[in-house]
Formats: structure tokens, sequence, C-alpha cells
């Protein structure tokens, strides 16, 4: 299923009580919106979030992003939104917000493991366990 940027920008600003559930974002919004969703998930990516993302131009554009991350990017997104247009979250929102954007870290974040099967060990000793590294 296919979601362009002005489809996200619309629900994460009906998420954020910016805009009425039967409103369309005024196109002063939508750029802006754009704007803040580019640098968002620029963000995301220098803090190591690799999520595949590529800048979106245009509000027509299709959403280079997977379905199971449209959640975490709308939420997140209303959550940007809200403190733009200084309103508050409902704390519901707040709450999926940060949820699904652990999901997103989670799942887009390198895992480096650890293991010491290298360095010798007493006979018997089990040496077949990794430790991730944070």
């Amino acid at each position: 299923m296919s979601l362009t940027a002005i489809d996200m920008i619309t629900d994460a600003l009906r998420v954020a009580n910016i805009i009425d559930e039967n409103e369309t974002p005024s196109a002063e919004q939508g750029v802006a919106a754009l704007r803040s969703l580019n640098q968002m998930i620029a963000q995301w990516i220098a803090d190591g979030v690799r999520i595949p993302w590529h800048v979106v131009d245009e509000l027509d554009d299709e959403l280079p992003i997977d379905i199971k991350d449209q959640r975490a990017i709308k939420y997140s997104l209303a959550r940007e939104l809200a403190g733009e247009y200084g309103v508050e979250l409902l704390p519901d929102a707040q709450r999926i917000a940060e949820q699904t954007y652990t999901g997103i870290v989670k799942r887009y974040s390198p895992q480096t493991e650890m293991t010491l099967d290298h360095l010798p060990y007493p006979s018997g000793y089990p040496h077949f366990y990794t430790w991730p590294m944070e």
C-alpha cells in the first residue's frame, strides 16, 4: 500500500489535533510539514537509525517506507508538529509515538555482538554465549 507525503502529513496533523478530521492541510501547512518530516528522518539517520529514506520533495510523492514503519512515522511527526504549532499532544498519542519510535530504533539500528570464542577457557565452560553491545 503506497502512501504519499500529503497522506502522512494529513494523518499526523489530525493526530496532533491541528486540523479536524474533515479538514485538509493548507498549502503552507503541507510544505512546512514536509520539511519537518524530512528533517525528522534525517535526524534519526544521523542518530544511527538507518531507516531507508530519501528526501521527499513533493507532497504527492510516494514515501519510501514500508507499511510497518508508517505508524511510527505518523505519530512521531504528529509529536514534532504539535511542538511547532504549540499544541499539547494527547497522552495516548504521545505514548504511541514513544513506543513505535522504540520499534523503529530496534529495527534499524545496527546490532553489534561480542563473542569470546577466541579466548582460552577452562574445560567444560560454555563458550558459545554472545553479548549484545549497546
